[in-house]
Order: structure tokens, then C-alpha cells, then sequence
């Protein structure tokens, strides 16, 4: 008799799949930017990152992550119109340089996103939740 080959485990696949859809799928359209323009420019960096950012705090049953999310995406709002105000791209030469320029404008979004994805393991790994069911 044959055996079956063994498949990754259904608590796992609903992980991967909520992150899949969850964290990486809305943060597509930089990786796009970056494909086509050769950059990511600054308004579209801002404004993905706030939907980003507000979409996946309204999908978390975490009232801090919701809260923290509001703060977050009023923040790359506020620093879109800044910059939309300024014109496209005119930000300071060493804000694009220096390893704090580079932290002020990804770490926060970076370290949401650790969040979500843990929220998003305790949910589907620990909690055994599904993300879709498909049955």
C-alpha cells in the first residue's frame, strides 16, 4: 500500500495564508512602483503605508493594535500631505541617507507589520482559527 505524501499542517497554511493576504498582497503596489518607476516615490510610500497600516489594525481583534494603527496611519497622513504640499520628492538630501532617515520612514510600518504577524500566529497557530474556510 502506498503512503500519501505528507502536507503542511492546516493551522500552518491558514498562517501563511492570512499573511500572505494580510501583510504582504496590500504592500504589493511598492514592490510594482519600485518594478516600473525604478523607485518608490515618497507620496506613494506614505499613503500605501497609511492604508496599509489602518486596514490591517481594523482586521485585528487587538484594541491596542487598533489604537496604535489610528496613530500610525494619522502619521503617514499627515506626513503625505506634507509632502504632497512640498511637491513630489522634495525631501531633504540626508533624510534619504542616513540610517535615520531610512528608520523614520519603514520602522514604523516594520514593526506594526511584526505585530500584525504575531497577532495573526496566535490566532491561527495557538487559536487554531480559520482564515477562510474552504471546505
Amino acid at each position: 500500500m502506498t503512503k500519501s505524501i505528507p502536507t503542511m499542517p492546516k493551522v500552518w497554511q491558514q498562517f501563511l495564508i492570512s499573511v500572505l493576504f494580510i501583510v504582504f498582497f496590500p504592500l504589493a503596489v511598492l514592490a510594482i512602483d519600485l518594478a516600473t518607476k525604478g523607485r518608490i516615490p515618497d507620496q506613494d510610500l506614505y499613503l500605501t503605508f497609511s492604508l496599509y497600516i489602518i486596514g490591517a489594525g481594523t482586521g485585528s481583534r487587538e484594541e491596542f493594535t487598533l489604537a496604535i494603527s489610528m496613530i500610525l496611519s494619522l502619521g503617514y497622513l499627515l506626513v503625505y500631505g506634507f509632502s504632497a504640499s512640498m511637491g513630489l520628492d522634495c525631501r531633504p538630501v540626508l533624510t534619504a541617507v542616513t540610517p535615520w532617515g531610512y528608520f523614520w520612514r519603514y520602522g514604523p510600518t516594520l514593526v506594526f507589520s511584526c505585530f500584525v504577524v504575531s497577532e495573526r500566529y496566535n490566532r491561527h497557530v495557538v487559536n487554531s482559527e480559520r482564515f477562510w474556510d474552504f471546505s
